[in-house]
């Protein structure tokens, strides 16, 4: 029996939304993720700072009308997309921003003191107009596709989906 990886979900899941590319600063937390892209045709983007993957995921739904992702790894990649988030927002753009996450046991609760972990989903909360964390592996596909739903509803706008380490491995 074939071992299917969080990642891997996640890249179907774009698939069925019709993504073609995804801009992030990888960490570790995507290796099956980027695996999954290389198979299902989607092209990873690599930009210079994580605010910058965001700005150029606006820019392709300017030019074409796709909803974008843009990835980051846990803590400060994370926090560096809020700019680029606010500025989504103020501007109607729907981005689905997917960021990393430490071990769900290190997190989820919150207890500061793990190398890089932070409380995304509080950080993102003012920032974009929905936000989740994938708890459960079984729950990718149904909070994904939620996410995209949520961006285009009423004003379009950014949303943000927490996944740990765990959950995609």
């Amino acid at each position: 029996m074939a071992v299917v990886t969080g990642g891997e979900v996640i890249v179907k899941c774009l698939v069925k939304e019709g993504v073609k590319r995804i801009f992030g600063i990888t960490d570790a937390g995507y290796h099956p993720v980027m695996g999954a892209t290389v198979d299902h045709g989607i092209r990873w983007v690599p930009p210079r700072h994580e605010a910058a993957a965001v700005h150029m995921a606006e820019g392709v739904y300017k030019s074409s009308g796709e909803i974008p992702v843009a990835m980051a790894g846990y803590g400060p990649g994370t926090a560096n997309m809020v700019s680029g988030l606010i500025c989504a927002r103020e501007e109607g753009v729907p981005v689905v921003a997917i960021s990393s996450q430490a071990r769900t046991p290190i997190v989820y609760p919150f207890v500061s003191g793990a190398f890089q972990a932070v409380n995304q989903y509080d950080i993102m909360k003012p920032v974009v107009k929905w936000n989740a964390v994938v708890h459960q592996w079984n729950r990718i596909p149904e909070i994904i596709q939620r996410a995209f739903r949520e961006a285009m509803a009423g004003r379009p706008g950014p949303v943000h989906v927490d996944i740990p380490y765990d959950i995609i491995f």
